[in-house]
């Protein structure tokens, strides 16, 4: 190693490019701490949540905002929410809770899907602190993670198993020390587990009704052997398994490929089965099995609307209950002998005694999980928007909670400096912006617009107008605009009009608002307001929009409608002229005393450009195939203009209307709002939304362009779904907003986070294959053809770029100095050295 690094001669590159950092994340402080949508997997009998038993406290996974909800059962008010443990990849998907009193830790492992073929990881989280503890990692071995299958605890023996399903083996079950968070072993057992409460024993069965002939398999939980197998009978598969530790008998549904379904009874001591008791329905209908401990009793809820009683005394049906309407889940209270069903938007209560029905609980959603606390005598009741809690005792519903603040919409107040997200989900508490400070990235207030709207109003876009310092919202039905004061965040005037599904377009030299059509669903007006008193100055029938941009030298409209552009006098709100054959993408060139238009005539697939004043063509950019991409940035600095296209941006060099050069990103231009791709030209940066086309499924990306020198320099991959973008020029930050996971991201152009070294042989060629990037992140500028690999002073491998990533993260790194290398034929050669700093 000394001669490796005696070999380095090294010169400090002083002057890198100033890159892109991730300043702050932004989450939503909604009503269930930023949760967007809560998520189970009902064929196989997850749940979106766990209890924790030492804390009183329920956890709920909410996807896909990739928050786990903290709800504190003892006052029934949410806590902190335990956001993003687990970073997001195009290739993982959903998640798996389990608690293990033992050490009050949550563990969390996600459930991938067949693109999958990278290291599976189990997070565990102590749950005082909230924060990460460890980090549990299961190798493929050569083979691809299909999918989690089941992640769950075995408290006596204090050991982890989580079942996953590896390509061309079936499902594996990994045993893990809950103390050491040591993997064990690995056993082939079916891939769903019910775990003995007094007894270090596990049993796993089949998760699915078609899978014959495969056994119950019995688990030494203290010496992690399978020590015993319940055989079916021969075409018979076992799918849903009920294990009551108490009375040490396990209920198991039969599914038999001719004749109906049974409930098959196993004793737990001898594992020897006891008893069958067939039904009228055939098993692949058993849907969830309940006990009635008081009565002796078992509850089967089929997959249709019905539930059958049986006798375990006599071992025979002697009851049902039909519903006319579909049961979602049934859970059993042994403290008041009452069997809860969640169906449509009530919950059933039945006597256990009598199996009559003695009340229904209306709750505000559709009712699909439920959980019984093991002491309070509350059932909570969730669906993928709300929480219901009900006291079981009064048999009344206490408080629900409901997912609100989601940002369909985002919006920055240059004004005041503040950033304002809307509401996405059209109820009575929708009407609703929450407000940040953009200095500190904090909450400042929400604003609560229900009072004063109609019932199930919400907000399709807002404006900001800075001359008087007021918000617009565009009503999202068909009422009109409602004006709020820019200081004080209150309303302060209603414009009754057909105003709904509008964008809201602001012009500050006219100080006028307009409404423009999104699409004629919607409405097909565009109205055109003066802001100075909000009065409607005139209203142009359109029939159909889809976008419009103002022209800041000469405040002309441009908006789009079917194959023509209409371009509206900015000072007389009468349409001036039409242009045919013409449409989006739009860029206006001011430059000195050059002022143009450059439009698209995607029927020619060229860019025309326009005199500014008359509208005319005076040019073209020619060999311009036009797609989706509904953007064209003017780079006044360079005098260029940027239009991303495919998996390219083409540069276009105004003075002589060529492209002159293409910038390759890997990847395709998403979305059709002019928001969704923003400049700053103070640091001289594109931002787009992309997505990745290179992996299978496509992963969001935002794609960061240094217009200096055409290159990309960085791109975000944890989005889900990122949107539309909001450049804060007072603090020099760009915010994406992400609205499905309830969360903006803020990123500042002006941080450095590496300092990049250079060797003399750093290769053959001469030039660096890494540069600075997002915090500590290097980018690839050019593809080696070996492996690249990350060294630190020790010669250990602390980083690879593989053959479809062009970032070599090094985020997780301590300061210091590192080596990138590549390896070909066996041969390690010195590339480039590095230093990470912060």
């Amino acid at each position: 190693m000394e001669r490796f690094i005696h070999f380095c001669v090294v010169w400090f590159l002083l002057s890198a490019p100033v890159a892109a950092q991730v300043l702050d994340t932004l989450y939503l402080p909604d009503s269930l701490g930023g949760s967007s949508e809560l998520e189970g997997d009902v064929p196989t009998g997850l749940t979106p949540y766990t209890f924790n038993s030492v804390m009183n406290r329920l956890y709920l996974y909410s996807s896909p905002s990739d928050n786990i909800v903290v709800l504190d059962c003892q006052n029934d008010e949410r806590t902190t929410a335990i956001h993003d443990v687990i970073p997001r990849s195009p290739w993982l998907t959903w998640a798996i809770l389990a608690y293990n009193p033992n050490n009050n830790c949550l563990y969390r492992g996600m459930r991938g899907n067949s693109y999958s073929n990278i290291d599976s990881l189990l997070f565990v989280t102590n749950c005082s602190t909230q924060a990460i503890v460890d980090t549990i990692t299961i190798h493929p071995e050569g083979r691809r993670i299909l999918y989690s299958r089941y992640l769950g605890v075995n408290i006596p023996a204090n050991k982890l198993f989580w079942s996953v399903s590896l390509d061309s083996e079936g499902p594996v079950t990994y045993i893990i020390d809950a103390q050491t968070n040591e993997i064990r072993t690995r056993i082939q057992v079916p891939p769903i587990m019910v775990h003995h409460q007094q007894r270090p024993v596990a049993y796993s069965y089949p998760t699915d009704y078609g899978d014959y002939n495969i056994p119950i398999s019995v688990i030494d939980a203290a010496n992690d052997t399978v020590i015993d197998t319940i055989q079916p009978p021969d075409g018979v598969s076992y799918h849903k398994v009920l294990l009551v530790s108490d009375i040490e008998r396990m209920f198991v549904g039969a599914h038999y490929y001719y004749d109906p379904g049974r409930i098959r009874i196993v004793d737990c001591l001898t594992n020897e089965v006891i008893g069958d008791v067939p039904l009228p329905i055939r098993g692949r209908e058993i849907a969830q099995l309940a006990y009635n401990s008081c009565n002796n009793r078992l509850y089967v809820r089929t997959s249709s609307s019905k539930v059958y009683v049986i006798d375990l005394d006599s071992n025979q049906v002697t009851d049902s209950i039909l519903l006319q309407r579909e049961i979602w889940s049934m859970v059993y209270n042994p403290n008041a002998n009452h069997l809860y069903i969640a169906a449509s938007h009530e919950v059933m209560v039945y006597d256990g005694a009598t199996n009559g029905l003695i009340d229904e609980i209306a709750v505000p959603h559709r009712a699909m999980y439920t959980f019984l606390h093991p002491d309070a005598n509350k059932l909570y009741v969730a669906n993928s928007e709300c929480i219901s809690v009900i006291d079981c005792a009064q048999r009344q519903l206490m408080r629900c909670f409901k997912v609100a603040y989601l940002n369909r919409d985002m919006m920055w107040q240059p004004v005041t400096n503040r950033l304002y997200f809307n509401d996405i989900f059209r109820d009575d508490s929708s009407a609703i912006l929450v407000v940040y400070d953009a200095n500190t990235n904090l909450p400042l207030k929400v604003v609560n617009l229900a009072p004063h709207c109609p019932p199930e109003e919400w907000f399709y876009h807002m404006t900001t107008a800075t001359r008087p310092n007021k918000i617009y919202l565009a009503s999202g039905g068909y009422t009109g605009l409602y004006v709020l004061d820019g200081n004080t965040d209150s309303l302060k005037n209603f414009i009754s009009c057909e105003v709904g599904g509008h964008h809201l377009l602001y012009s500050p030299r006219q100080n006028k608002l307009y409404a423009v059509p999104y699409s004629s669903i919607n409405a097909r007006y565009l109205y055109i307001f003066d802001c100075a008193n909000d009065s409607i100055r005139n209203v142009i029938d359109f029939g159909e929009c889809s976008l419009s941009s103002i022209n800041p030298y000469t405040d002309n409209v441009y908006v789009l409608w079917g194959r023509k552009t209409f371009v509206i006098d900015g000072a007389g709100d009468t349409v001036l002229r039409v242009l045919d054959s013409t449409g989006w993408p739009i860029a206006f060139r001011n430059k000195g005393a050059i002022h143009q238009v450059y439009i698209g005539c995607p029927y020619r697939n060229r860019l025309n450009v326009l005199d500014a004043i008359a509208d005319t063509v005076i040019d073209s950019v020619i060999d311009v195939s036009l797609g989706h991409e509904h953007f064209c940035y003017y780079d006044s600095i360079d005098d260029r203009i940027y239009y991303p296209h495919s998996n390219t941006v083409l540069v276009i060099d105004c003075p002589t209307n060529r492209i002159t050069e293409t910038i390759p990103f890997w990847g395709r231009s998403l979305g059709l709002r002019l928001e969704e791709h923003i400049g700053n030209p103070v640091s001289n940066r594109l931002y787009l939304t992309t997505i990745d086309s290179i992996s299978t499924i496509g992963n969001p990306m935002v794609t960061v362009i240094d217009c200096a020198t055409n290159t990309k320099i960085d791109s975000f991959c944890y989005f889900q779904a990122p949107t539309i973008m909001q450049w804060n020029y007072i603090n020099n930050v760009v915010y994406v907003n992400e609205h499905v996971r309830a969360r903006a991201i803020a990123i500042r152009d002006d941080l450095i986070g590496i300092r990049e070294e250079r060797a003399e042989s750093q290769n053959r060629h001469g030039t660096a294959l890494l540069s600075p990037s997002v915090g500590s992140r290097f980018v690839l500028r050019q593809r080696p053809k070996g492996e690249l690999r990350l060294i630190d002073i020790t010669g250990r491998v602390v980083g690879k770029v593989g053959r479809n990533e062009e970032v070599l993260d090094a985020r997780c790194l301590a300061p210091g100095v590192y080596f990138a290398t590549v390896q070909t034929q066996g041969r390690v050669e010195l590339v480039q050295k590095l230093t990470v700093v912060r």
